[in-house]
């Protein structure tokens, strides 16, 4: 009945202590039935994931439709647009792409919305750039908004609606995508895939409109081998990459797409962002992020797990003023661009830096740390780590060390690319978490 992330926790919760078996979150999206539930119960527990995951055939997904193929009147107005088109402007990295093309170029924006109406459309644009700081009403008459959905076929727009559009913009940021790392590559597939083949569509449909996709570092193999050198911006996608989630699997078939459609004639560039986190002067962060919500709930446990963990993060303002920058560079056309950080972020200094800026925060085991977590959270649905139950599983070693010093993502031609323009990625340090601490205490998110 539309169960989403939140409620398949719920659900997997409650059948675990009623039934007192283990569940995976992955097994509500797996067999979204009772039936298949029953199933479930029927074994003891536990998922399918290794039967979903074996089923994607990702190069087989990667088929776009025939018909969209660039017209033969590219005019290269993409450095100096009159006209943009923006997807997921209402989320966090795409509020800020939002606010960057407002201030970079002097464009209208077309945004994508999924709306009733233009007026609650523009109202959900507007509430977001205001949640994070960066409405100006200067800025309002060239916001744009426009009533569709990424999922279905000419992104819910009329033909006409739809045609009258291609001819109007000048160049297409395609940044929308159902961000979810539970559900399966089918539950995506609307969204991610088959929206970005109706982007490509859109760019090809009248006239010949270059299209910057931010895509992620996910579309490359989690598993990294010892002699490894780490993923360079231009290496090609591996087919037989490991993805364990369905969102890295659908973004590496949209991709995909996105690279034959170059191959058919399209401008196209590609950005791929690590993790990105709050911005680094103002601390503003959305604070459903896994690691946001993870700092938060650790903080009010007073507990974390004796566990080391890399994490590559990304400032969103960083982020947001490379991939604006970037786009409106003459050579960027057929070019990938990794927005990853050179300095690994550890957690045991996530750790040092939240005791010294006045907080007590306690290290366990994990196995500890995840017995007096359950007890505490698994009760309180609005609990920052709530929805993250499922991640925290009892089979995780707690000997490993997690921490991979390795330079998994080469980001030497985009910091090359960049140096024109003065943008630098902020180090993850002391003075960056002491900005993200500061605001989520003053927005009473700790």
């Amino acid at each position: 009945l539309g169960g989403h992330s939140m409620l398949a926790v719920e659900l997997v919760s409650r059948m675990s202590d009623v039934l007192e078996l283990e569940f995976e979150i992955q097994a509500v999206f797996d067999w979204p039935t009772i039936a298949g539930m029953a199933q479930l119960v029927a074994r003891g527990g536990g998922s399918n994931t290794d039967k979903t995951l074996a089923a994607i055939d990702l190069e087989k997904e990667a088929r776009l439709d025939s018909t969209i193929y660039p017209a033969n009147n590219f005019e290269p107005t993409a450095t100096d647009p009159k006209a943009i088109f923006l997807t997921g402007a209402t989320g966090f990295l795409g509020s800020f792409l939002l606010h960057e093309l407002l201030q970079q170029t002097p464009a209208v924006i077309y945004c994508l919305v999924r709306a009733d109406s233009d007026a609650s459309a523009f109202d959900k644009l507007k509430h977001t750039l205001q949640k994070y700081g960066i409405y100006r009403e200067a800025f309002r008459h060239r916001i744009i908004p426009v009533c569709g959905d990424l999922s279905r076929p000419l992104l819910g727009l009329p033909t006409e609606r739809f045609t009258k559009l291609a001819g109007e913009i000048d160049v297409i940021y395609h940044n929308g995508a159902l961000v979810n790392f539970f559900q399966p590559y089918d539950a995506l597939k609307d969204a991610n895939v088959l929206g970005t083949q109706e982007v490509l569509r859109l760019a090809c449909a009248q006239k010949t409109v270059p299209v910057h996709y931010v895509s992620t570092l996910s579309v490359f193999s989690e598993e990294l081998p010892l002699d490894h050198p780490g993923f360079a911006e231009d290496d090609p996608l591996d087919v037989g990459a490991k993805l364990s989630n369905g969102y890295g699997q659908s973004k590496w078939v949209a991709e995909r797409l996105v690279n034959i459609c170059a191959e058919r004639g399209l401008p196209v560039s590609i950005y791929r962002p690590a993790t990105v986190t709050g911005h680094s002067r103002t601390g503003a962060w959305n604070s459903d992020d896994y690691l946001c919500r993870l700092i938060r709930g650790c903080i009010d446990l007073g507990e974390v797990p004796e566990r080391r963990v890399g994490f590559n993060i990304v400032p969103v303002d960083y982020a947001s003023k490379a991939i604006v920058a970037l786009s409106r560079k003459a050579d960027v056309s057929g070019k990938a661009f990794h927005l990853s950080n050179t300095t690994l972020l550890d957690s045991l200094d996530i750790v040092s830096w939240v005791n010294e800026l006045g907080h007590s925060v306690q290290f366990k085991s994990y196995s500890k740390w995840r017995e007096n977590m359950l007890s505490k959270v698994s009760q309180i649905p609005d609990h920052p780590l709530y929805s993250l139950l499922s991640t925290f599983t009892p089979d995780i070693d707690e000997a490993e060390d997690a921490f991979d010093e390795r330079t998994r993502y080469h980001c030497e031609q985009t910091v090359a690319a960049l140096a024109s323009c003065k943008i630098q990625c902020p180090v993850p340090d002391r003075s960056l978490f002491k900005v993200y601490l500061t605001h989520l205490q003053s927005n009473k998110l700790l």
